[in-house]
């Protein structure tokens, strides 16, 4: 009898908390040929009409679930299906098998090795629009091979609450995981940004990234710890453990509960100071659990999914119908809709570009924008229509520009804005219009900058990754990028200085917002908005709620004169310790 795998393993933290499960496994790896592959050759026609028969099921089952995907408003995600059941009807591929059975295979393997084919170039490319593909060609695979072996086509999904276990979950598999089920999400790659992290962390389900080899030592069913807070995951705890971890868990419901029932009053700090706390929305489930979570607005509706998924580019109406429909969730607030932030890791489908060296530092989030005018000018038109279908006359709408580092790059954009706004007949007065300040250099110039728009955004994800030029979702020098050191509070502080003289709102929706820690340091920074994944505004609340604006201003000030990140967090935790101690007691 094989032993039961033990021990823990590091990985990435990728969404907090603590949970622990029964393990459901996934593994995108093709499962090894069955008999029938090995068999003799059968007769050709037979086997070709198997493989005709296959494809078909496989893209009707996946139109049907983008329809059922899109009725309950979740276009986003609906997209995702409908260019997989394109996938699965590509006539190339599909000529591929059909040669292979003519050379003598049996369907099941000419179908694994048509795909093995077509997954070894798209993952060699240098388009990275192509390479990203290869997760959706091994769900379609999956699919296709489950027909010709008699199952419904679709990986299997979890029908108990469980810790998901995946070697990777694509967006596809993700959307269909049964929220109500998963307690928690390990897998073998990804990083912290990937599409499985962020749905985590936008439904509070703990999660850990970059488990090396997770898939192969762990057995369904057996015990898994999960701890998204320090990114480790033990196999089969022993009694003790988990019986401290029933433990913590009871207290964290009841922590939790008490947070949320305190969460919808205004975010303050003690002596009084408003600090506006709203929630970063990258799915239909985080615009519904936002108002919940006691979301003040939306300080980044992130709408770039609906064009990286799209096979051409959504229409105006589409835009606004799901850009109207956010702001439903958020009545009578503030809603930031953030433009598309397309290029680097997340390429354009149906826009070609040029290999790019380095994307992270080449054309994207507003410089494509200005370079794809016409996509850019319908995103606004979509977002002047749906402001100007509010009937809240309480709701505010705003655009963001991602990506911004000059002045002229602004005016542009403000002129592509006068020209959507004559198309719709609608007032550029109607929406606010804000940017994102992520680069060095956008921060360095905000006097400059921020006289031309109604507020700033600092996106700190990317300002702190420039800053020190460390990428973030590199393993190797991930933990290089941190807000708090000196040089990056002297930063923030003079971006909130600069913001401020020009009359400008300036707000952090970066996810160093959502630790309480760091919403403290900024707070102190001087900035009016935080937002965060929904499920940490309750606690961002109930910490600020104990803790004084003015002292918070004095240590930051002093922090930004110290000598490490250390010793900024060592004085920071000793303020935090002493003014909060359990945040679940806040009232």
């Amino acid at each position: 009898m094989t032993p039961v795998p033990t021990g823990h393993h590091p990985g990435r933290p990728a969404g907090p908390g603590i949970a622990l499960g029964p393990a459901f496994v996934i593994t995108t790896a093709a499962a090894a040929p069955d008999e029938e592959e090995t068999a003799a050759p059968a007769e050709p026609d037979h086997e070709h009409r198997r493989v005709d028969h296959a494809l078909r099921a496989a893209a009707t089952a996946l139109r049907t679930l983008a329809a059922e995907v899109s009725a309950a408003t979740d276009t986003t995600h609906a997209e995702i299906f409908h260019a997989q059941a394109q996938m699965a009807t590509d006539a190339a591929l599909a000529e591929r098998i059909h040669a292979a059975i003519e050379e003598g295979s049996r369907a099941p393997a000419a179908v694994r090795d048509a795909f093995s084919e077509f997954r070894s170039t798209l993952a060699a490319s240098t388009n990275p629009s192509l390479a990203e593909r290869v997760a959706d060609l091994d769900d379609v695979r999956g699919q296709v091979l489950a027909v010709l072996a008699g199952r419904q086509p679709g990986r299997p999904v979890p029908t108990a609450a469980c810790i998901v276990v995946a070697d990777e979950l694509t967006p596809a598999h993700t959307v269909r995981l049964p929220r109500a089920y998963v307690r928690g999400i390990v897998c073998a790659s990804g990083t912290s940004t990937s599409h499985a992290a962020i749905l985590a962390r936008a439904l509070g389900i703990p999660a850990v990234m970059g488990v090396t080899g997770i898939t192969d030592l762990v057995r369904e069913g057996v015990p898994v710890l999960v701890n998204g807070d320090d990114g480790t995951v033990t196999l089969n705890p022993d009694e003790e453990t988990r019986a401290q971890v029933q433990q913590e868990l009871t207290a964290q419901a009841e922590t939790t509960l008490r947070l949320r029932a305190a969460a919808h009053r205004p975010g303050h700090t003690r002596d009084g100071r408003r600090v506006e706390v709203a929630a970063n929305i990258d799915t239909p489930d985080a615009a519904r659990n936002a108002v919940s979570c006691g979301a003040e607005g939306a300080g980044l509706v992130r709408t770039e999914l609906l064009f990286l998924r799209a096979r051409q580019p959504p229409s105006v109406a589409e835009q606004a119908e799901y850009y109207r429909w956010v702001a439903q969730q958020l009545p009578g607030a503030r809603v930031v809709f953030r433009t598309m932030d397309i290029g680097a890791d997340k390429p354009l489908p149906f826009a070609e570009r040029g290999t790019e060296a380095n994307p992270a530092l080449g054309l994207r989030g507003l410089r494509l924008g200005l370079g794809q005018p016409q996509l850019l000018r319908d995103q606004l038109r979509a977002v002047l229509r749906a402001a100007r279908s509010c009937t809240d006359p309480s709701q505010r709408l705003a655009v963001m520009f991602p990506m911004v580092t000059t002045c002229a790059e602004i005016r542009r954009a403000q002129e592509i804005l006068a020209e959507a706004a004559e198309a719709e007949r609608a007032g550029i007065a109607d929406i606010d219009v804000g940017i994102m300040v992520e680069v060095p250099a956008a921060a360095l110039a905000t006097d400059r900058l921020a006289p031309l728009v109604d507020f700033v955004s600092l996106g700190t994800n990317d300002l702190v990754q420039y800053l020190f030029a460390a990428d973030r979702t590199n393993a190797a020098v991930a933990g290089i990028p941190e807000l708090c050191t000196p040089e990056v509070l002297q930063l923030v502080r003079g971006v909130v200085a600069a913001g401020h003289r020009s009359g400008a709102r300036v707000a952090v929706c970066g996810e160093t917002a959502a630790d309480p820690l760091t919403a403290a340091a900024l707070v102190g920074a001087g900035v009016d908005e935080l937002s965060a994944a929904p499920p940490a505004i309750p606690q961002i609340k109930a910490v600020l709620a104990r803790l004084d604006a003015v002292r918070l201003t004095e240590i930051v000030a002093e922090a930004s004169t110290l000598d490490s990140a250390e010793a900024v967090r060592d004085r920071l935790t000793a303020e935090l310790a002493g003014a909060v101690g359990d945040p679940g007691t806040t009232q």
